[in-house]
């Protein structure tokens, strides 16, 4: 019995492995990797690898931008009204909308496919990943994230 109760203790006594946050990539890099993602998959020409880092680069800063902007906001205590969260989604869909445009331009049909499903599977991955994390499942602690 005393052994049971010994081991019981041991077990909650050992630490959980935490992981470390990476530091985060600036957007040239994000956009470096990005193109040469899709060079592999979409058998990219070298012109075309020029026009999309421009896209994808202008799209990462507008990205970082925003962030920025929220995360300032967050540490202020000011929260977003439902007019302010309609503004964003809408100006988030705009640019979805328009990174489609220029993609499809730059692309032939058969890479602007290819772009599309994959874009759509890791959109579907995201919102999977997204999903678990409101439920409480896969949750690892961080050094950098603060413990409840």
């Amino acid at each position: 019995m005393i052994a049971i109760v010994l081991t019981r203790f041991v077990g909650f006594a050992q630490e959980k492995e935490v992981k470390t946050r990476k530091a985060p990539l600036t957007p040239e890099q994000r956009t470096e990797l990005r193109v040469k993602e899709l060079t592999l998959q979409l058998e990219l020409t070298a012109a075309q690898q020029k026009e999309i880092k421009q896209v994808f680069l202008e799209a990462e800063k507008k990205r970082e931008a925003a962030r920025e902007e929220l995360i300032a906001k967050r540490k202020s205590g000011v929260k977003p009204t439902e007019q302010d969260r309609f503004d964003m989604k809408n100006k988030i869909l705009d640019e979805k909308i328009a990174l489609r445009d220029q993609m499809k331009k730059i692309l032939k049909a058969e890479q602007f496919a290819k772009w599309e499903a994959s874009r759509d599977k890791r959109a579907d991955k995201i919102e999977k990943k997204l999903a678990d994390r409101r439920r409480g499942k896969n949750l690892e602690p961080t050094l950098n994230e603060p413990q409840d």
